[in-house]
């Protein structure tokens, strides 16, 4: 039927020009107080094509009688529809009646969240962060509800039990899928996904998983040493990458990854970094989840990948406690167990959080180390010392754990390189009606976020040298710092003075703080630990010739997890 018959069949009511072109834009404010009150979740398709097809539609009817075409009508009437929404949206997010109207911030961020997409998808988002932090101070409205907060003092109360999981992390989830421990909002939800994953890293089961730890760390030991024999160049981050994935699919899945052996033949590495990347931007826009769910991408193949590992570990039984023996209840320690949905969301899950972070934070502290010869030297001669030669492998957890500067080396790795650099995202309990912070009030609507990477190279908190690695600022209170006095007939005077250091361990959060923290910490400085010790005690490694470090500096990306570089090295076996 006609759009005319309909219009006459209907009988609309008459307006004038001007009135029906009001009634559009009538419809696109009332649209925005719906949208303003109820925020779109990425399960919400049907009310926003409602609102944002149908209201448009009904309203731009009303001007069929004053021209002769529907498709201008509707061109017209969307249109007008569709600015007169923006231009809503805008003018309220920069005046001073919205409620975080007093936090400075870029312009763009206050607008849209459309800012910090663009930021991710350039992969500049870290710079640009640094750069609203040292503009505006501590605290930065870096979206349209959104603070960034550098400030230790404030994070036992940004991270506390009753700041969840903020919105972002609908972004990070299919909502047609069980949600993972990492991404669940709820905390009651939260709280039941935890257990599982407390009982698989507990002090007890890290233990039992070490004799997999020192099998895979002895294959990548000796994987290297067949290159270093042949005098090959090795790319030390992809073989942290490799050993970091192998491990986590034995821990997730009881193994079958081999990409030291066999390098990444099938594209695994490749179908997991894909998903980080798009996911680091698409996060920030959770509402259009299902629309990029619909894309053709690598995300899939790899689901597909993990269902069968996961089909093939429930067929196999367990050999060994690992954290699919956990996760599947294997032990009947809590009252149910998974489906097999949720076992395959937590074995990606497993994957993508224990082995891109734990990778990427060992190549730092290998780029940390080659940088500094002098520490380098000194934390071989403390391992040489804690595993004298003729005396086994440097891979007893229990020493490598009292070994002091080995553990300073990591913990500055880790200050300066943190794996995830800038997103630890929260949001008040939804039904809490909000909470005070320090003298701020954070409404249920509004995310928080703390940016480790701030935080970590935050004079207030680390000194001196805070920019440096400086592993002696985790085992001395006081330091001899060089300066310059020209108050001496106008020469310049070096003196030395004593001064003390910071480490502010309140406003150390690599691993995040509170009930959501990194469950996995203590495997992770397990194997840490272990890997760094082992090619210490092997191998000497240093840059190839010619190499310039900032080549690595500027690889470093914050795609939510850190990503770096190639680091070439060459490795000379110890005798």
């Amino acid at each position: 039927m006609p759009l005319l018959q309909v219009y006459e069949r209907f009988r609309l009511p008459e307006l004038d020009m001007r009135d029906a072109f009001l009634l559009v834009v009538a419809g696109a404010l009332v649209t925005h107080l719906i949208y303003k009150k109820y925020e779109v979740q990425p399960s919400s398709y049907f009310p926003t094509f409602l609102l944002l097809g149908l209201t448009p539609c009904l309203c731009s009817s009303f001007l069929l009688r004053h021209f002769s075409s529907p498709v201008t009508v509707y061109v017209l009437g969307f249109s007008t529809f569709y600015a007169s929404l923006l231009t809503s949206i805008a003018c309220y997010r920069l005046s001073p009646w919205h409620p975080l109207a007093r936090y400075p911030g870029p312009v763009l961020a206050k607008l849209t969240k459309f800012w910090i997409v663009y930021r991710f998808y350039r992969r500049d988002y870290l710079p640009n962060i640094i750069a609203a932090h040292k503009k505006y101070g501590d605290i930065v409205r870096m979206g349209p509800n959104e603070l960034s907060f550098v400030n230790a003092d404030l994070v036992p109360h940004l991270l506390a039990p009753d700041m969840p999981k903020g919105p972002s992390w609908d972004g990070r989830r299919n909502p047609d899928l069980p949600a993972s421990v990492i991404v669940t909002r709820s905390s009651k939800e939260h709280a039941q996904k935890r257990v599982f994953w407390s009982h698989a890293f507990s002090t007890t089961s890290v233990r039992d998983m070490q004799p997999t730890i020192t099998r895979r760390v002895l294959q990548l030991a000796e994987e290297l040493e067949k290159r270093a024999v042949a005098k090959q160049t090795v790319n030390i981050t992809e073989w942290m990458s490799f050993f970091a994935f192998d491990f986590m699919g034995d821990m997730a899945f009881g193994g079958g990854f081999e990409l030291m052996r066999d390098g990444d033949t099938r594209g695994l590495w490749k179908m997991m970094d894909e998903r980080v990347q798009g996911m680091a931007w698409q996060m920030h826009i959770p509402w259009a989840t299902r629309m990029f769910l619909k894309l053709p991408s690598k995300v899939e193949a790899f689901r597909k990948f993990t269902i069968e590992c996961a089909l093939q570990r429930m067929k196999n039984g367990s050999s060994v406690k690992d954290l699919f023996y956990h996760l599947h209840n294997e032990a009947n320690t809590v009252k149910r167990s998974l489906t097999l949905e949720e076992l395959v969301v937590s074995g990606e899950t497993a994957i993508v959080a224990g082995s891109d972070t734990t990778s990427t934070t060992m190549t730092g502290i290998w780029y940390f180390l080659l940088s500094h010869p002098e520490c380098y030297e000194r934390l071989q001669k403390e391992v040489d010392a804690a595993f004298p030669h003729g005396e086994g492998d440097a891979l007893d957890p229990v020493r490598l754990a009292e070994m002091k500067y080995l553990n300073a080396v990591i913990n500055e790795g880790l200050r300066l390189q943190p794996a995830i650099s800038t997103f630890l995202h929260r949001a008040p309990e939804q039904g809490s009606g909000g909470k005070w912070i320090g003298g701020h009030f954070i409404s249920e609507g509004t995310a928080v976020n703390v940016p480790p990477y701030l935080l970590h190279r935050d004079p207030r908190y680390f000194s001196p040298n805070p920019e440096s690695f400086w592993p002696d600022r985790w085992l001395q209170e006081e330091s001899t710092i060089s300066y310059t006095n020209n108050s001496t007939g106008g020469k310049e005077v070096k003196k030395e003075r004593r001064v003390k250091v910071i480490t502010d361990t309140a406003a150390f959060v690599p691993f995040s703080a509170g009930n959501r923290n990194c469950v996995g910490k203590n495997l992770a400085l397990t194997e840490m630990r272990a890997v760094i010790a082992l090619l210490m005690q092997r191998f000497e490694m240093r840059f190839v010739d010619g190499y310039d470090t900032r080549r690595f500096e500027e690889s470093v990306m914050d795609l939510f997890i850190t990503k770096v570089g190639e680091l070439p090295v060459r490795l000379t076996p110890r005798t």
